[in-house]
C-alpha cells in the first residue's frame, strides 16, 4: 500500500462525507467544487461547475453517497474505466495549460509551489491548502498595508491634506 497504515482511515464514506461537507460548507461563499484531488476543481470547471448551485449539487450528491459508505463504490463501479480514463487524462491536459498561466505570474506560481511541497511533504492536501492560504493572505495584507501607507504623508492622509 502507497500509504501503509495510515491508508486504512480513507474509506469511500470518509472521502464522500469530506467532499460533501467542503463543497456544501464552500458554496455559502461561492467557491468552486473542489475534491481531494487538484484534478477534480479542474474537471468540474471545465464541465460547466462554475457557481455556487454546483457545489450544491455535488456536495450534495457526495453526502447522499457518504450515507451509503461501501455500497456507492458499488454503484461507481458501474462506470466504464475507459470513460474515467479519458477523463483523467483531459484533466491531465488541462493542468498543463494551467501552468501556462501561473508562469508569469512569480507570485502565484511561488504560492502554486508551496502549496506543492507542503502537500507532498505532509501526505496532506488539507495542509496544502491551508499552507496556500496563509501564504496569499499574508501576500495580501502586506500588499494592503503598503498601499495604506503609501497613501499617508508623514502620518497625515491626502484627504487631511486636500482639505
Amino acid at each position: 500500500m502507497l500509504y501503509g497504515p495510515t491508508a486504512r482511515r480513507v474509506t469511500a464514506r470518509a472521502l464522500a462525507l469530506s467532499i460533501g461537507l467542503m463543497n456544501v460548507t464552500s458554496s455559502l461563499f461561492l467557491a468552486t467544487p473542489t475534491c481531494h484531488g487538484s484534478g477534480g476543481i479542474s474537471a468540474h470547471y471545465r464541465f460547466g461547475a462554475r457557481s455556487a448551485k454546483s457545489s450544491y449539487v455535488i456536495g450534495g450528491v457526495c453526502l447522499i453517497l457518504a450515507l451509503f459508505g461501501g455500497a456507492a463504490v458499488g454503484l461507481l463501479s458501474f462506470i466504464p474505466k475507459a470513460f474515467l480514463a479519458v477523463f483523467l487524462g483531459y484533466v491531465g491536459v488541462v493542468h498543463g495549460a494551467l501552468v501556462r498561466d501561473i508562469v508569469p505570474k512569480k507570485r502565484a506560481l511561488f504560492v502554486a509551489g508551496v502549496v506543492g511541497v507542503v502537500s507532498l511533504r505532509t501526505t496532506n492536501l488539507s495542509m496544502g491548502f491551508l499552507a496556500g492560504f496563509l501564504l496569499e493572505g499574508l501576500f495580501r495584507f502586506f500588499a494592503w498595508r503598503d498601499r495604506t501607507i503609501a497613501k499617508n504623508v508623514d502620518g497625515v492622509s491626502h484627504r487631511e491634506l486636500s482639505s
